[in-house]
């Protein structure tokens, strides 16, 4: 319970007030139940109910009242409505005189705290203009690409995608650069792959096999130049460079709209598999780029700059109203289970082609990452709605992130 609730439920102490009436005049006036004297509290609102000492006088000073109470009138004020009871008693000498009691209200004064107004002011007039220290760190840029879906026909279709991966690339490198300007180390890169990669030709809906720019050897093809070309440009800059993938729901092998083959045969981790193996061949120039790809796992755990991230597509999740609420309903589900991702500090999703970030507490914090396609025109019919497109950039140090940005 707050100071300020105690003080106003307190119990009133009989030397802390003196009654306007004397004692002889209250004595064997009897007092309607309803009507005894004291402080009530419910619990809820910094609000209580005060019923005041019984008194001949119809037209109380308030001040007086709170003081009878216990309560300082500087701090505390009446709170209207006011109830009011009245009753004829007799006294001893027979005498009968009329008496009335109050029910009102009883709150803190709105504004009133425990500071000095004036000594503030002066603070603020003190204060000197400094330069603030620049904040120096080491850590591990995340390069996070997701939901491409080369071969997708909405918006300005594949050519559009292509377009904005190959400038998002020139983006990362000049990222890259101006982080090391402003006093970030970044000494390592790690270029996570969220699934959705290709758009697959069939599977995921009816029109598919229809729609869609380019079969699926084609898209394979083009998402496989790309991310070999954005491994290669970010592998001249650092010294490690770490590179993960996950399986979504669009690289699927699947059969009427059924997966019929394992988990890990699916075209988003096949193709940065390719990929390793080509750099392979070549140790001297990239021998400090380092593959992580699941064989039949749907996310992969990784230790980035001393957090622990988890990577997951996002496709598959617990349930909710809202893509962030599925996926804490999963995570948690993760954490019970005592699951290498429930022991993440980061959890990173696509899937849902929008950026948002979630924190549900200091210690788990969920990243939503945008697509690179224009629109969903099945979302645009549906919702209205278009999110912006680009990938997703975010500084992991051991301290923490910083320095998001989505080019």
């Amino acid at each position: 319970m707050s100071e300020i609730i105690e003080d106003i439920v307190r119990p009133v102490e009989d030397d802390e007030y003196v009654h306007p009436l004397k004692k002889e005049d209250i004595e064997g006036v009897t007092i309607p139940v309803a009507s005894k004297p004291g402080v009530e509290y419910d619990g809820g609102e910094a609000v209580a109910e005060l019923t005041s000492y019984p008194s001949t006088d119809p037209q109380p000073d308030w001040n007086e009242t709170l003081k009878e109470m216990g309560y300082d009138p500087e701090y505390y004020e009446i709170l209207e409505p006011i109830k009011a009871s009245m009753w004829d008693t007799q006294s001893k000498d027979g005498t009968v005189q009329r008496m009335y009691s109050y029910k009102v209200g009883v709150r803190t004064k709105t504004g009133v705290a425990d500071v000095d107004y004036e000594e503030l002011v002066d603070q603020i007039k003190k204060h000197k203009k400094h330069k603030p220290a620049m904040i120096e760190s080491d850590g591990t840029l995340l390069v996070l690409v997701a939901d491409t879906q080369i071969g997708k026909p909405d918006g300005d279709g594949t050519t559009g995608i292509v377009q904005r991966f190959c400038e998002a690339v020139d983006s990362v490198e000049a990222r890259i650069r101006e982080l090391r300007l402003i006093g970030r180390g970044v000494n390592k890169v790690c270029v996570a792959f969220m699934g959705d990669l290709i758009e697959n030709c069939e599977g995921s809906y009816q029109s598919q096999a229809f729609s869609v720019e380019w079969n699926r050897r084609q898209q394979v093809r083009i998402v496989r130049r790309l991310a070999r070309n954005l491994i290669v440009r970010v592998a001249t800059l650092v010294d490690e460079v770490d590179v993960i993938a996950v399986p979504g729901n669009h690289g699927e092998n699947k059969s009427g709209h059924r997966v019929f083959t394992s988990p890990g045969d699916n075209d988003d981790v096949a193709v940065i598999e390719s990929v390793a193996d080509i750099l392979s061949f070549n140790r001297e120039a990239y021998g400090h780029v380092r593959f992580i790809i699941p064989e039949d796992e749907i996310y992969v755990v990784h230790d980035l700059s001393g957090k622990r991230v988890c990577f997951s597509h996002g496709h598959i999740s617990g349930s909710g109203s809202s893509p962030q609420l599925r996926q804490k309903d999963w995570w948690k589900n993760q954490i019970f289970g005592d699951t290498p991702a429930g022991q993440a500090d980061y959890l990173f999703t696509a899937h849902y082609h929008h950026f948002s970030i979630n924190e549900h507490n200091a210690s788990r914090i969920h990243f939503q990452c945008p697509s690179l396609e224009s629109e969903s025109t099945w979302w645009v019919n549906l919702k209205g709605e278009k999110s912006p497109p680009g990938i997703l950039t975010v500084l992991i140090t051991e301290d923490g992130h910083q320095d998001i940005q989505v080019v």
